[in-house]
């Protein structure tokens, strides 16, 4: 899977994803609060891959965690009291990417877009 830098034009498919998402666990979509950054990702974001989730998701931690990501820190806001967490991944330039295999011939696990 190629990763690449996701845009403005990404920002319907995304928050489409992430409204979906926080409808299976009866949670609302804020697009004029907690999730405006989903909506205008080129205003709110530079150029380091970072995503938040809630304690809640335990499974989907897991994947973050087997994809690179690594703790850095709590989420800017609560969502129905839960403090949140957010995760970082940090990708080396475009030049510096291969694509590559573990073991076994099963492919990596990536996660796309990155909001930069």
């Amino acid at each position: 899977m190629r990763i690449r830098n996701g845009s403005d034009a990404d920002a319907a498919a995304a928050a489409a994803v992430v409204q979906r998402v926080l409808h299976e666990h009866g949670l609302p979509f804020e697009p004029r609060g907690l999730d405006a950054d989903i909506l205008a990702p080129s205003a709110h974001y530079g150029a380091r891959l970072t995503l938040t989730t809630r304690h809640r998701y335990d499974r989907a931690i897991r994947l973050y965690e087997r994809a690179g990501f690594r703790p850095a820190g709590s989420a800017r806001e609560p969502r129905a009291d839960d403090p949140g967490l957010t995760y970082a991944l940090r990708l080396a330039p475009e030049r510096d990417r291969v694509p590559s295999r573990p073991a076994g011939g099963r492919r990596r696990l990536v996660l796309v877009p990155s909001f930069a």
